[in-house]
């Protein structure tokens, strides 16, 4: 995760203020992770992969505090409506291994940080996680914060770009991370998009309706357009092809 803190107005708090606000927004994402990494054996959510937790978590379970326990029932609900919106394109249980909520949590911790630092003074700033962005406030006087979409072969090349205001964008494809998402299957036979770009209010369902176009594509559609203020940007897997939702 990268923050940009802008003083656009000049009037940022002392330097040790900025400081101890960023050391509190590490310590949420450390929390994060303690949670919800299905990479760490003591998370919560490999406890959950392991089926040492009941199907609706509840208080007191080993080191985890309550806070936690109401994170992991927050993502484990979303995830299920996402599920469902999506007719299954989004699925976090698909993957090797069970269940993980990655493709949810980065973007919702991403917007959490962001208005952390918006509570604690730093009212101009960009939350980047991999890719899935939160901005607050303006990049500059009467400048607003400007996204880039890579091209799905490319990061350093854009296809489109788009100013956001105080909203989200998530993208879900390979110019970040590689080949790293799952088909699930059933039917779908194939991707539907090469790359899938998508703007709105939340960013935890940027990242499940990018997710969810990806795999869907054009099929997609109805179901997206059940969410009102969410915007897409889609490279087809028709060579470079763009379709766009609105």
């Amino acid at each position: 995760m990268t923050i940009d803190i802008r003083g656009v107005d000049g009037s940022l708090p002392p330097e040790s203020q900025v400081h101890t606000v960023l050391s509190q927004a590490s310590a949420f994402m450390d929390g994060v992770d303690r949670v919800f990494s299905p990479f760490r054996a003591d998370s919560l959510v490999s406890a959950y992969r392991r089926g040492d937790l009941p199907a609706v978590p509840v208080s007191g379970f080993g080191p985890f505090s309550d806070d936690d326990v109401a994170w992991f029932r927050h993502v484990l609900n979303a995830c299920e409506r996402g599920r469902e919106l999506t007719e299954g394109a989004f699925d976090p249980w698909a993957v090797e291994g069970g269940f993980d909520p990655s493709g949810f949590v980065k973007g919702w911790a991403a917007e959490a940080v962001a208005d952390l630092l918006v509570e604690r003074g730093l009212g101009n700033v960009c939350v980047n996680a991999a890719g899935d962005l939160t901005v607050r406030g303006m990049a500059d006087v009467n400048v607003p914060w400007v996204v880039g979409v890579p091209h799905p072969e490319d990061r350093y090349s854009m296809v489109h770009s788009f100013p956001l205001g105080g909203g989200s964008a998530a993208t879900s494809g390979s110019s970040e991370k590689g080949e790293h998402i799952v088909l699930p299957g059933g039917r779908w036979p194939g991707f539907g998009a090469r790359q899938a770009t998508v703007s709105g209010p939340n960013a935890g369902w940027c990242e499940i309706l990018s997710t969810g176009l990806m795999v869907a594509g054009r099929y997609g559609l109805d179901w997206f357009a059940q969410l009102p203020g969410y915007q897409a940007f889609c490279v087809d897997t028709r060579e470079d092809k763009v379709f766009r939702v609105e």
